[in-house]
């Protein structure tokens, strides 16, 4: 994580920055300065504490939609983006999957929720709504559906740092199939897919889960059928072969598959 961060005048020189008390304010840096590379804080009680700063304070700082806080107890910055820029050679990915799978960026690099979720922060003695951002106010419906569709597809650098080009444009593609097929992934869905291919790459050559994705693809599979890679004791060079007697394509369309949850 780096020792260094830096803020921009945009956010906190903005009047409904600086309309809030004083301890606020600092608690917002204090935040930020702690923050992983991308701006997630999984002790945010503790650094109030530390600072002086009162749950009043981060209450203030979630209502002003200043930070996005989670069921878990896990803050982060929503203008973490605006703020900071991390080389690719420095940034080490944040290690809160889940929540970080939670969010969606608009055009300016903004973090916001789901428009459909709101978050139980009970955890700081509030329930606050932040599907939907103030700077959101007045964006078209359009938009708002198109934001709604991406929420939980990751981007193409962001599956590389994962997997290589061809497996990754591949499971873009594959979430692209679930999507039309109405059956996208839930966030704990995704995040446990995701996981799932990982760990068959290092039983696998990544050629194969390619072939793999791509047969039950145009086959029209609803899941993800692992159990074919054993049956092609791990070289997917030459094509699968349909048993001639007892193939029926129904067979697998409910059983083996990874389904969204």
């Amino acid at each position: 994580m780096a020792e260094r961060r830096m803020f921009a005048k945009t956010i906190i020189d903005s009047d409904m920055f600086l309309d809030m008390p004083t301890s606020t304010r600092l608690l917002y840096f204090d935040l930020s300065m702690r923050a992983d590379d991308d701006g997630f804080i999984n002790n945010p009680k503790k650094i109030a504490r530390m600072t002086g700063a009162s749950e009043d304070d981060l209450k203030l700082l979630a209502a002003k939609q200043f930070i996005i806080p989670f069921e878990s107890g896990i803050v982060v910055i929503k203008h973490w983006k605006i703020h900071n820029y991390i080389q690719r050679d420095r940034y080490k990915c944040t290690m809160h999957q889940y929540e970080k799978a939670l969010l969606c960026e608009d055009e300016n690099k903004v973090y916001s929720l789901d428009t459909d979720c709101i978050q139980n922060v009970s955890r700081l003695d509030t329930q606050v709504r932040l599907g939907k951002s103030k700077d959101s106010i007045g964006k078209s419906k359009d938009k708002e559906k198109r934001a709604d569709k991406t929420t939980l597809t990751p981007t193409l650098e962001e599956l590389t740092e994962r997997f290589d080009v061809n497996l990754a444009k591949t499971i873009l593609e594959w979430l692209e199939y679930k999507k039309q097929r109405k059956d996208k992934y839930t966030p704990i869905g995704l995040k446990s897919l995701l996981t799932q291919i990982e760990n068959k790459t290092k039983e696998y050559e990544s050629s194969a889960i390619v072939s793999l994705i791509n047969l039950c693809m145009s086959n029209g599979w609803k899941g993800i059928i692992w159990d074919k890679l054993k049956n092609a004791q791990g070289n997917y060079n030459t094509p699968y072969q349909k048993p001639q007697d007892t193939y029926n394509p129904n067979a697998y369309k409910n059983t083996g598959g990874f389904d969204s949850l």
